[in-house]
């Protein structure tokens, strides 16, 4: 080693105390980071890997359908999870549409009660369905997949990063993971595929957003059209022994109706059955 490059070697290192310095130094700043994240950031980042994320939805379904009232210990009993495990990702369920909150209790919402019945059947076709629904409804899902087609590919280490630091979230181990998930996510809707490169990219799919029928990507809530079925009853009218009573259903189905909707509708006609027999 020459003289230079050993007083360049000696410049760089540095005594425990000097590393110590300046450690306390970045401290206050993550802190800081950190607080503004967790308060003012427009999407929260799951802090679990993504089989904790399934399992955390799955637990969900089973406790309930959609509207169902719960709390994080009953969640984490029924996923076999420790509550915090739940607790922390709360915000992703919440910035997905996955879930909503009332009070000190969180439920899933229409979309996050047909994500749990899909992932209790690994249903992976449904799986897909929905998260692309909900990706093609979210500003920050549309933001990360923007950037990658721009960017005409990313190593899911590079994209883990890329939707850490678009979330706003510190860089810590926690928050690339949750990246990492938010990556799985997309790779899972079928938006986003593994090229051939080793590198991820955006799908043919992806460039449909928008203009896809809304059965196959969820249309906005504007454009929805529920069903109107009119059911009265009808009078109480003595029949002979032996006749036969016919009831015919006339359902209109609307281009605009998205798989809720019917999924819906069904569920009411399997109701007027049951109640006609």
């Amino acid at each position: 080693m020459s003289a230079d490059e050993e007083d360049k070697t000696h410049a760089e290192e540095k005594t425990p105390e000097q590393k110590d310095q300046e450690g306390e130094q970045r401290k206050p700043v993550d802190r800081e980071v950190k607080r503004k994240y967790l308060k003012f950031a427009e999407f929260g980042l799951p802090e679990s890997p993504y089989e904790t994320i399934r399992s955390i939805i799955r637990a969900m379904g089973k406790l309930g359908g959609a509207g169902t009232q719960l709390n994080n210990q009953q969640i984490s009993q029924t996923a076999a999870l420790g509550e915090r495990a739940v607790s922390i990702n709360n915000r992703f369920l919440l910035s997905t549409g996955v879930a909503n909150k009332s009070g000190n209790s969180i439920s899933l919402t229409e979309k996050g009660s047909q994500l749990a019945l899909a992932l209790d059947y690994n249903d992976t076709e449904e799986i897909a369905r929905v998260w692309r629904s909900i990706a093609a409804e979210n500003e920050f899902f549309k933001r990360i997949m923007g950037a990658l087609d721009i960017k005409g590919g990313m190593t899911i280490e590079e994209l883990s990063l890329n939707i850490a630091k678009n979330a706003g979230a510190p860089n810590e181990p926690q928050y690339v993971r949750g990246g990492q998930t938010v990556a799985e996510v997309l790779l899972e809707s079928g938006l986003v595929t593994e090229s051939e490169s080793g590198k991820l990219v955006v799908t043919p799919q992806y460039r449909t957003i928008g203009a896809e029928a809304p059965s196959e990507i969820g249309a906005p809530p504007e454009a929805r059209k529920p069903e109107s079925v009119l059911i009265e009853r009808a009078k109480d009218i003595p029949l002979q022994k032996g006749s036969t009573v016919v009831v015919n259903i006339n359902v209109s189905v609307s281009a605009e109706m998205t798989d809720e909707d019917l999924d819906r509708l069904s569920s009411r006609i399997k109701g007027l059955r049951d109640r006609v027999q």
